[in-house]
């Protein structure tokens, strides 16, 4: 093209040379620079070599570079004329490093004698991270591998056509299968569940929306197990959904121990109704034939506050629970509504809020509203002060004028000293002449979960 000017070859070589993203140098067959181009200075921290103050090759390497210069890649060049791909760091001015990748070729003369080293040193900053996060994964993996092999649990992996991929030991242990038995079978012939036929097919529909699928059965022989799905997915075999990883636990022990359990918890629930039973014969051929009905009324009341803790075995039992057996004494509702949080008593607090609730409502039945169709009772409870603080009101209405006794009954004694004595709440018996008004302050303290 006209006007252009011809290509000078020395100095377009000259350009290429000093602006190529890598570095380019030349020693003496001392090691000593003679040659660095731009780039090369640059990562330096230099302006330019100076006759002066020689620089060897090994210099710009850090410590352990020169190390590794000096006994390694100086002898490999003198006896087999390169190296190829050698990894090392250069020592920056700000005083970090730099991974770069060395290459190097010994030039002779005519008569063969090594007269220069021609050097290249690639950029290799993001190939070391990409090593560095290779080699974490790596030991993840492994670490994890080992975690797998060395499990006490079945542990395997389920392709998107059910078919086993993989199988640790503690597979091999429950199911008495070796790992290459498994690998590549369906995974309903190596571990059939017991009156779960289409198991897989069932996690694989909850996992359509959930992260896990856990579930209890039974494996042939009667083996108890606690079976766990979750859906897997890495670069090599798609997203997650496509494959399944299958955890199983060998849960016999605390099966059989929770069905010995339930055993005994049967067993007491029928000795303390049969003692409860004693005690009110006995009651009936000893008390006044006026007591005989409330006392009964009473144990009954506490028959059904014993059903419901060993139901819970003893541990947590909501006061809503609770308020539905004294519901159901009344009647149900509308005649009797409760509502409130969530509060979890302990065994002892439900089994005598029973017999207060019991008192109220024999009372209710007996002298207040629901003596009368139309009578209502409604019971509001709260937490105060942190949720450490039970607040429950119990108003009555609809039913006949309500009038102060003149003395309390034994009823109204006993709902005393069970407020006071066993529970620990203060308690405000307001006799409105609308309706009776019970006011109760509990504080829980570790007696509430």
């Amino acid at each position: 093209m006209a006007g252009k000017p011809p290509f000078d070859a020395t100095t377009e070589i000259h350009d290429l040379i000093h602006t190529i993203p890598c570095g380019v140098a030349v020693t003496g067959t001392d090691g000593v620079l003679v040659f660095a181009n731009k780039t090369l200075l640059t990562w330096a921290g230099r302006d330019a070599l100076d006759p002066a103050d020689p620089v060897r090759i090994s210099d710009l390497l850090t410590r352990p570079g020169r190390m590794y210069y000096e006994t390694h890649v100086a002898p490999m060049l003198m006896l087999q004329g390169f190296v190829r791909e050698i990894s090392c760091h250069l020592a920056l001015p700000d005083g970090q490093r730099m991974a770069v990748v060395l290459n190097a070729t010994v030039r002779r003369d005519a008569d063969g004698a090594p007269e220069r080293v021609d050097y290249t040193l690639f950029d290799a900053r993001e190939r070391s991270v990409y090593e560095t996060q290779l080699r974490t994964a790596r030991r993840e993996a492994e670490e994890l591998a080992a975690v797998v092999q060395t499990s006490a649990n079945a542990i395997f992996r389920v392709d998107a056509n059910d078919i086993v991929r993989s199988w640790n030991p503690g597979a091999e242990r429950l199911t008495g299968i070796r790992t290459a038995e498994a690998v590549g079978r369906p995974v309903v012939d190596v571990m059939p569940v017991r009156d779960q036929i289409g198991w897989l097919d069932a996690s694989r529909t909850v996992l359509a929306g959930n992260r896990e699928h856990t579930f209890e059965c039974q494996l042939p022989g009667g083996l108890d197990v606690l079976v766990s799905a979750t859906e897997i997915g890495d670069r090599f075999t798609g997203p997650a959904g496509s494959d399944l990883s299958i955890v199983i636990s060998n849960v016999t022990a605390r099966k059989q121990a929770e069905r010995r359990l339930e055993l005994m918890v049967q067993e007491m629930k029928h000795r303390i109704k049969n003692s409860l039973g004693v005690i009110s014969a006995v009651a009936r051929q000893t008390i006044p034939a006026e007591h005989v009905t409330a006392f009964a009324a009473r144990l009954n009341a506490m028959a059904k506050a014993q059903d419901l803790v060993t139901g819970a075995y003893w541990t947590e039992i909501d006061l809503s629970e609770v308020l539905a057996i004294a519901a159901n004494e009344a009647g149900g509702a509308p005649a009797f509504v409760h509502e409130g949080p969530h509060v979890v008593l302990d065994a002892s607090l439900a089994t005598s809020f029973s017999l207060v609730f019991h008192e109220l409502v024999t009372n209710a039945i007996k002298y207040g509203a629901l003596s009368v169709p139309q009578g209502r009772i409604t019971v509001r409870y709260r937490l105060e002060g942190d949720n450490s603080t039970l607040v429950l009101n119990w108003v009555e209405s609809g039913g006949p004028e309500v009038r102060k006794p003149e003395s309390s009954g034994f009823g109204s004694r006993m709902l005393g000293m069970v407020i006071a004595e066993q529970v620990g709440a203060t308690v405000d018996m307001d006799f409105d002449p609308s309706g009776l008004r019970c006011h109760i302050v509990y504080p829980l303290g570790d007696r509430a979960a």
